[in-house]
């Protein structure tokens, strides 16, 4: 192992950033590698390679294919390392590199392989008999015997909530402020949005003071929570995050491919066959559900009635019909001279719920407009009361949110599962969305049916979708992404499940003619109308799977 050089360390900040942890890059004179802590590169190779190098190293680690779990399995099989690592290559190039950063996957083309959804799958293809191509000696290698004790943060089991808040002094005083780069370094056109830009800006800041409180950036994020017992009054804690967290470029780097969907392309009249690839991003870990407001108890009272269904209840005193096994047993009674008593009607009621929801919130660049009052800010205040709603109502509801860039990078992030119970956690995680990317509306709403379908679990089933409507993406806007949408739409109604699409402050655009929509311009007009909407919906489903045809 080579000790750190001046040219060897200037990709000290580009490792740091991608692998989401501290890392140092040294020179070696054999093919390139990592321990963990540090990559070893050959910096006589061209600067193009070099960081090519740095960054798949780094995105590995980032990604948990390094995982000590893993590596265990690959001592004393190098092929089968090898083939590993071709695997993983092309799974993290394919899947993020391609749009985060076209010019690093550029440097990383090499031989096809077949696409793995995760470091298990690779694993499995790996130690198989699959035939595979051979590694490109750039690509470097893994070194499983320097790897084999390393645990990524997504191994370490979770601690119960709330078993690590420990409240401390303030620390201020004996934590100078870090030095900041000028913000014109991130300023320039078509860098300052960008998931590098965004990764180099928290190294170079550097920790925040204690009088600032950063909820995505730092090795530990200062929040209060009122004291769960007697006492009145807060309680500031410092929760210190897992290196996985506070980098939402490790979090791309950690997708995981989803599904893959066709896109109707109208003009010619056909599908375009596996077209958009989705992945699924872990949420973003949220300390505060300041901004969500709680949903008012009257928005829950309108949505009391939605989704029950009529449950028999037997041996009434009064019904619509005779209980067979009642009467018979009046019978019996009467004839062996006993009190039959009068119970034998069936009665139907509703007390049973028998539906399941799915929110579909957009969180694409667009929604940020407006400011303080931005489209997103109202959208996700509409998501919180109904996914909050229905959940205390005994409803099976989920919420995703999306955004996308490109065709084959098509982000969704499941903020709340159906079998998630702590609506505190959603909360947490909605308040922590924030908007960028695309718009690519009708993949997004395939994969939502997908959902739906798989874990719904319900007879009645429904997609609610926030959006304003305007599907935009690379390749992806006009007439095309709007007789797309409607197509996914049209698809989601023949399966039987129900949409609802709602935008704040304007008017249903064109790509929702399919679905029941309307507009909102604060939550206060909504409430009154939700129930109907809901109802409708619902019922257009119905009648659509029944008797139209798909066109």
């Amino acid at each position: 192992m080579g000790e750190p050089s001046t040219e060897a360390d200037r990709y000290r900040f580009l490792a740091t950033s991608v692998a989401a942890r501290p890392m140092v890059v040294v020179p070696t004179d054999g093919p390139a590698y990592t321990d963990g802590s540090l990559i070893a590169v050959d910096i006589t190779a061209p600067a193009e390679v070099v960081r090519a190098q740095v960054v798949l190293h780094a995105s590995l680690l980032a990604a948990g294919s390094l995982d000590g779990a893993l590596m265990r399995r690959l001592l004393s099989h190098r092929t089968a390392t090898a083939r590993y690592l071709l695997l993983e290559t092309v799974r993290l190039r394919d899947t993020v590199l391609v749009t985060q950063l076209p010019g690093i996957a550029k440097a990383l083309q090499g031989p096809a392989a077949p696409f793995s959804e995760g470091p298990h799958a690779s694993l499995r293809v790996a130690l198989s008999r699959q035939s595979l191509s051979p590694t490109p000696a750039d690509w470097g290698a893994i070194r499983p015997s320097r790897l084999w004790r390393l645990r990524s943060p997504e191994s370490e089991p979770a601690e119960p909530q709330g078993a690590s808040f420990v409240p401390t002094e303030d620390e201020s005083e004996d934590e100078p402020e870090a030095p900041r780069m000028s913000n014109r370094l991130f300023s320039a056109p078509g860098f300052e949005n960008g998931v590098l830009s965004q990764m180099l800006r928290k190294v170079f800041e550097g920790r925040s003071s204690s009088g600032q409180s950063r909820a995505s950036g730092g090795s530990a994020s200062e929040y209060s929570r009122s004291n769960g017992g007697s006492a009145v009054g807060s309680v500031t804690t410092r929760l210190a995050l897992p290196p996985s967290t506070e980098s939402r470029g490790a979090d791309l780097v950690a997708a995981r491919v989803v599904g893959w969907y066709p896109e109707w392309e109208a003009a010619n009249d056909r599908y375009l066959q596996e077209w958009c690839r989705v992945v699924e991003l872990p949420p973003t870990p949220g300390l505060t559900s300041e901004g969500i407001p709680p949903a008012d108890y009257r928005f829950r009272r309108q949505l009391y009635r939605t989704g029950l269904c009529r449950k028999p209840r037997r041996q009434e005193p009064a019904g619509e019909d005779l209980d067979l096994d009642s009467l018979i047993r009046y019978q019996v009674d009467l004839a062996a001279g006993t009190d039959p008593g009068d119970r034998i009607w069936r009665h139907h009621s509703l007390t049973r719920r028998d539906l399941a929801v799915l929110v579909l919130l957009d969180t694409s660049g667009s929604a940020a407009e407006g400011g303080a009052r931005s489209v997103l800010t109202q959208h996700a205040a509409a998501a919180g009361a109904t996914v909050e709603s229905l959940h205390r109502l005994g409803a099976r509801v989920g919420a995703v949110s999306f955004a996308g860039r490109g065709r084959k990078l098509v982000r969704i992030t499941r903020l709340k599962r159906f079998h998630e119970q702590d609506t505190g956690m959603f909360r947490a995680r909605l308040a922590a969305v924030e908007p960028e990317g695309f718009t690519r509306l009708g993949a997004a709403i395939r994969h939502s049916t997908t959902i739906l379908l798989r874990e719904g679990g319900a007879t009645r089933q429904l997609l609610v979708v926030l959006s304003d409507g305007f599907p935009y993406d690379d390749g992806y806007e006009g007439r095309h992404a709007t007789h797309d949408t409607q197509r996914a739409i049209t698809e989601s109604l023949r399966a039987g499940v129900g949409c609802l699409c709602l935008s704040w402050r304007a008017e249903p655009p064109a790509a929702f003619e399919p679905a029941t929509s309307a507009s909102f311009q604060e939550m206060n007009d909504l409430e009154p109308r939700i129930a109907e909407l809901f109802r409708r919906a619902l019922d257009g489903a119905d009648l659509r799977r029944r008797f139209a045809p798909l066109v």
